[in-house]
């Protein structure tokens, strides 16, 4: 259930559509975990996974907001070397959603899909342990995965 004042995300019925969103996130997309400490010299830190598409074309971004019912539109200006260019992102259970409804039409980033669903369920189960070093390891082990999934130049062998 997204939280209070974000919208929910809107799954289309449709393969095509979901395909296409596939796609765009196969080529055009990101999917990482984030590590934010929560007050300086924290023991505790935050893990956050979120999907983002990037994009050069503002119709595209207008495309996915109004499939998807949901997702902020960041914009980076023009330069004189780069054109404008937009960034669609999600998190949380819209991510959640999102993913579980592309996962059958990803072909690059099936695995990296996988792992954030993993960190948003492991979220889930460990709500009221957070201090707990284990889910901690746990946390940080999806994050690395996802670091070496990630990683530019030639895969290594997982």
């Amino acid at each position: 259930m997204p939280r209070k004042g974000t919208l929910a995300i809107v799954i289309p019925n449709n393969p095509a559509i979901l395909g296409y969103a596939a796609g765009l996130l196969d080529g055009e997309g990101s999917i990482w975990i984030s590590k934010t400490m929560r007050k300086p010299y924290a023991r505790n830190c935050s893990y956050e996974a979120r999907v983002v598409i990037h994009n050069t074309s503002e119709p595209l971004m207008t495309w996915l907001v109004a499939t998807f019912g949901c997702g902020l539109v960041i914009t980076r200006p023009a330069t004189d070397r780069k054109k404008t260019a937009y960034e669609w992102r999600i998190q949380g259970h819209n991510m959640d959603s999102f993913l579980e409804a592309v996962m059958p039409y990803l072909i690059i980033k099936r695995e990296r899909a996988g792992v954030a669903i993993q960190l948003r369920a492991l979220q889930r189960r460990t709500v009221r342990k957070e201090g707990d070093p284990l889910m901690a390891a746990a946390k940080e082990n999806l994050k690395v995965r996802l670091n070496v999934l990630n990683a530019r130049g030639v895969s290594p062998a997982i």
